[in-house]
């Protein structure tokens, strides 16, 4: 479901080895997912959970998902992991900034973290929380650019 009408939309931007996390909340957004084999199976997650999704990254497919994300951000909130698809691990890219400049919309940064949680040998040591981990989940305040 996207925002109602005239409400504020937003840029969410979280680390890539959270993803999980923010992708159990029931909001109308579209999340920006890679076109990689991981970048599907993480899109048909997002898709069951009922998220909208753009596929796209700056290795591939950067320019068509740049465009539908200028699009879509004029109605719903957007959601982005400013270290990905491919890292360094929390280092911010520029992409997230071009975006909100682009779109005129603040970016929450969202800080996600669990009590316990599987990690994966990956460049972003992605996180899985385990069964009944808590995930704490933390909102900045919104930066315009």
């Amino acid at each position: 479901n996207p925002p109602p009408a005239g409400s504020q939309r937003f840029i969410y931007a979280f680390w890539h080895e959270s993803f999980l996390a923010p992708a159990k909340i029931r909001t109308g957004v579209k999340v920006l997912i890679s076109q990689s084999a991981d970048g599907e199976l993480i899109a048909q997650v997002c898709q069951r959970l009922g998220l909208g999704t753009i596929r796209g990254s700056s290795k591939r497919g950067g320019v068509e998902a740049l465009l539908q994300l200028l699009d879509e951000g004029a109605h719903t909130h957007l959601a982005i992991t400013p270290d990905g698809p491919c890292g360094p691990r929390r280092q911010l890219k520029s992409g997230v900034v071009l975006l909100a400049s682009s779109t005129g919309l603040p970016i929450v940064p969202v800080g996600i973290g669990f009590t316990r949680a599987w990690r994966f040998r990956s460049w972003d040591r992605f996180a899985v929380p385990y069964p009944l981990s808590t995930v704490m989940g933390v909102l900045g305040e919104p930066v315009v650019v």
